[in-house]
């Protein structure tokens, strides 16, 4: 992951710009938890300002994510713009904030990979489904054979507490 590190000690007192190219190997190599294959194009500025360093990020592409309903991977664009500040300083002080991340001035080295990966994760919406009729169709009909309400348990009585809730269900 080399190709993620910025050498914060070596950049002038104006903006710098970096292109990364994020694509299945950086995920792999990340090891990341919820993303595993994508294909975007990530540009940074890093702008220095006095002792600190604000980012910008810039991701641009797809990613593949598995759907809620049919588990099937579907592709969902990503297009985020998110920002950092940067510190040199000891990384055993309190931090400033959440918001104020501390590089420790030895060494001056920021690697922006999990960076990269987080801002690309909080660009993936919480539902992640495919488009209408896009789903997979054998996984619809083995979830609509498992479904509460399927054709064995809608001939056994239903407990007096749930009925009201099904009423609620039926209105929708």
């Amino acid at each position: 992951m080399e190709a993620y590190k910025i050498d914060l000690r070596e950049l002038k007192d104006d903006v710098q710009a970096f292109k990364f190219h994020v694509d299945d190997d950086f995920f792999e190599a990340i090891q990341a938890p919820e993303i595993r294959r994508g294909n975007l194009d990530v540009d940074v500025l890093v702008k220095k300002v006095a002792n600190m360093f604000e980012i910008e990020f810039h991701s641009k592409g797809v990613v593949f994510i598995p759907c809620d309903i049919c588990l099937d991977d579907m592709e969902q664009l990503i297009d985020t713009e998110d920002s950092l500040i940067v510190k040199l300083g000891l990384v055993d002080e309190e931090d400033e904030g959440d918001d104020i991340v501390t590089v420790d001035e030895e060494q001056g080295i920021l690697d922006v990979s999990w960076f990269i990966y987080e801002f690309i994760a909080l660009g993936i919406p919480i539902k992640h489904v495919h488009e209408p009729g896009r789903c997979n169709l054998e996984m619809l009909q083995v979830i609509r054979e498992h479904q509460v309400g399927g054709q064995d348990e809608m001939s056994q009585p239903i407990d007096s507490r749930w009925q009201e809730l099904l009423k609620i269900k039926d209105k929708d």
